[in-house]
């Protein structure tokens, strides 16, 4: 009996034991899971209050990398011993940590690079503009939250795609509104946007596009409309005929629809975007996104401007208290006149002329479009070149310098309204071989050239044929002049100013007008401006267009007069200024390389952001 007691008392005891091992381990197992379930719930609020913290400043910075070539001041030191946003570890400027408090945590943001470097990659397919090539930079902006004990919960970023897109990879980049009108037949290579709307027709239906076509306000078959969005109003009740488009879809062409076209080809209404991405597989949208415009001002007068900064050589007419005449000086950086090189110019030009001034009064130069006489500093460009490689050699860039892709050349006029409607421009000529002349055949090749000012530019001869370099014409407007033209007949009525077949190679970003009531842009086919009389004769050019704006310094709207039907008109220099040519225009391939683009190309930004990281601290 009492063996079986101590059996029972010992039964007992351990049960007992056993059922205080499962309560402090049922009790240690809840106490866990609630610490586990807090951590997790603090966890939680953490990340929320850092992805709250990136969802406001990452937008922040999308403009501030749009803006500018790249960001300003010195990024956080993530392999510091200082944690990012302590102490001195705080970043300057646009890399700067800004704090912010969210769920009860410390929020601090940054932004640090990721791959400054610029390398040539080719937009996926899939993503707007599929195809061309870019410059990308890579950022990342990160969120840690940060709780009271100073322990960081949570931390995410996004990475900042900075893309720089070429523009002369496109036949014709437009700001605003893109008309396309030709008389005849003509077939468009390379692609084509305009952040505007696009008009698309032909008199004769000949009218071909062979890449991706788009615009950010419709896509438009027909003429801008009479008494719709913004119009033209049609001279002497002319009627135009529709001809229409036809847009290649990646294996045949495809006519753009009929029943979108009015019969009078005015008042069109947009092609439906369902319609436009289904006929044409993705090639054609009439809703792109706008394509962010050039910040800095290219053509612009003085320090701060891309084309003046970047310039090798910055020549100034200044014609101010000198009763018309002009004084040649070359310029420095800051504005400020370069005595030895305006010596240097002054002895080349008592050797070659070289760069000189033209008076605005008869028997000189007279733009019939315009209707004035032109004031105009005149430029040589072998001789120039030439100049460059001797008188000028060791205090100047050398001919094959690659900074910026090669040289870049400023001309401008320094008097009253120099920034505003004048009479004012530039003339290039002798650029049929962009190359020294013979009293310096030791030079190096050019790797490429281009010619900015802030006034009207003309084109003297063909240009860039002989071995053509990568070249572009920056300027208000463009004018081309072929061989054949004599100032001495500029005044005199078109039939007297007959054109040769000529050949010009160069990109150009100049500006045109919109169409508007009783104002006529004379649309793409007239981006390039003439003056002579192109019966018969072939207009022959290869490069891109881009149109950023309204002119500043440049007036007057497109005239175009019928030689049969209003001879009146014809017969006077100030009505009739020029007779369509047969054109073939072409895009330039090279330019869908980055080693193939002129000097300071103009490119356009946009920011991709990408998520990147996502770390809990549990």
């Amino acid at each position: 009996m009492k063996n079986t007691d101590g059996y029972i008392l010992m039964t007992s005891v351990l049960l007992v034991i056993l059922l205080g091992l499962l309560s402090t381990g049922y009790f240690l197992t809840t106490r866990n899971d609630i610490q586990t379930n807090r951590a997790i719930n603090r966890s939680a609020t953490g990340t929320l209050a850092a992805e709250a913290g990136l969802a406001v400043r990452a937008p922040l910075l999308v403009p501030v990398l749009k803006s500018k070539p790249a960001p300003e001041g010195t990024p956080v030191d993530e392999t510091s011993g200082t944690p990012p946003c302590t102490g001195n570890n705080v970043g300057t400027r646009d890399f700067a940590c800004q704090t912010y408090t969210f769920n009860g945590r410390t929020v601090h943001t940054y932004l640090v690079p990721e791959v400054a470097a610029r390398t040539g990659l080719r937009i996926p397919a899939n993503q707007p503009f599929g195809g061309l090539f870019n410059f990308e930079r890579r950022y990342v902006v990160r969120s840690r939250a940060v709780n009271s004990d100073g322990t960081v919960e949570a931390i995410v970023g996004a990475r900042l795609k900075l893309r720089e897109i070429p523009l002369f990879q496109f036949n014709a980049y437009f700001e605003r509104d893109l008309e396309y009108s030709p008389g005849s037949g003509s077939t468009i290579n390379g692609p084509i946007h305009t952040n505007g709307r696009l008009y698309l027709n032909s008199n004769d239906g000949k009218l071909r596009f062979n890449s991706y076509v788009t615009a950010s306000q419709g896509v438009y078959r027909g003429q801008k409309a009479v008494n719709g969005y913004g119009g033209i109003i049609p001279s002497q009740g002319s009627t135009i005929t529709c001809g229409g488009a036809q847009i290649y879809d990646g294996w045949t062409y495809r006519w753009l629809p009929s029943e979108y076209t009015p019969a009078d080809c005015y008042n069109p209404s947009a092609i439906p975007e369902n319609v436009l991405r289904t006929t044409w597989n993705g090639r054609v949208t009439g809703n792109r996104a706008v394509v962010t415009a050039p910040v800095p001002d290219y053509t612009g007068f003085g320090p701060g401007n891309r084309g003046w900064d970047a310039a090798d050589l910055r020549i100034v007419a200044d014609i101010r208290g000198n009763s018309g005449n002009a004084k040649i000086e070359v310029r420095n950086a800051d504005n400020t006149t370069n005595q030895a090189l305006t010596t240097a110019l002054q002895n080349c030009n008592a050797s070659s002329p070289t760069v000189w001034w033209t008076r605005d009064q008869a028997p000189g130069f007279y733009d019939g479009r315009e209707a004035k006489y032109m004031a105009t500093v005149e430029v040589d460009a072998r001789n120039l070149l030439t100049c460059m490689h001797t008188t000028m050699k060791g205090s100047v860039a050398p001919l094959d310098d690659d900074t910026d892709g090669g040289l870049v050349w400023y001309f401008s006029v320094e008097g009253p309204d120099s920034d505003r409607l004048n009479n004012y421009a530039v003339r290039v000529r002798n650029g049929f071989w962009l190359w020294t002349n013979g009293s310096a055949n030791d030079a190096p090749g050019i790797r490429g050239l281009t010619v900015v000012t802030n006034q009207k530019m003309y084109v003297y001869g063909d240009w860039n044929i002989n071995n053509p370099r990568p070249s572009a014409f920056m300027a208000d407007t463009l004018t081309v002049l072929t061989g054949n033209w004599l100032d001495s007949r500029s005044a005199q009525k078109v039939e007297n100013r007959p054109a040769v077949t000529s050949y010009y190679n160069f990109a150009v970003m100049a500006n045109i007008a919109d169409s508007r009531p009783y104002w006529n842009s004379g649309h793409q086919q007239n981006f390039i401006r003439l003056l002579e009389d192109w019966r018969g004769k072939d207009f022959h050019w290869t490069g891109s267009m881009v149109s950023l704006g309204e002119p500043r310094t440049t007036g007057s709207a497109f005239r175009y007069w019928d030689p049969g039907s209003e001879s009146a008109r014809w017969n006077d220099p100030t009505q009739a200024y020029y007779s369509v040519p047969r054109r073939f225009f072409n895009f330039d391939d090279r330019f869908s390389t980055p080693s193939g683009l002129p000097p300071i190309t103009p490119v356009t930004t946009y920011v991709r952001v990408e998520d990147l990281e996502r770390t809990y601290n549990r």
